[in-house]
């Protein structure tokens, strides 16, 4: 039993160094946005579309840029049509 709690506390410790390594990495992208107000933050979602639109527009292969789709994940199925089932149960 011990070396089963050694390695699931090992286990454990590699998530939440991981944990902490996603969270420093997103950090500089999180802090700039994390006190907006709901409108500033909207502002802002604007204008990082405006810049994505530019680079769009200065690339030559745009057509095919926006044309590309991801295909859905997995479970998507399962999740949109239990969403749904949800939504059609709160409307009766």
């Amino acid at each position: 039993m011990d070396d089963v709690r050694r390695r699931t506390r090992a286990w454990v410790e590699r998530l939440d160094r991981a944990r902490a390594t996603l969270r420093d990495e997103v950090e500089p992208d999180v802090a700039p946005v994390r006190h907006l107000t709901l409108a500033e933050r909207g502002e802002w979602v604007a204008r990082a579309c405006a810049s994505a639109r530019a680079i769009l527009a200065a690339r030559p292969d745009r057509a095919a840029i926006v044309a590309r789709r991801d295909p859905p994940a997995p479970d998507f199925e399962a999740k949109w049509s239990a969403l749904m089932a949800r939504w059609r149960q709160s409307r009766s």
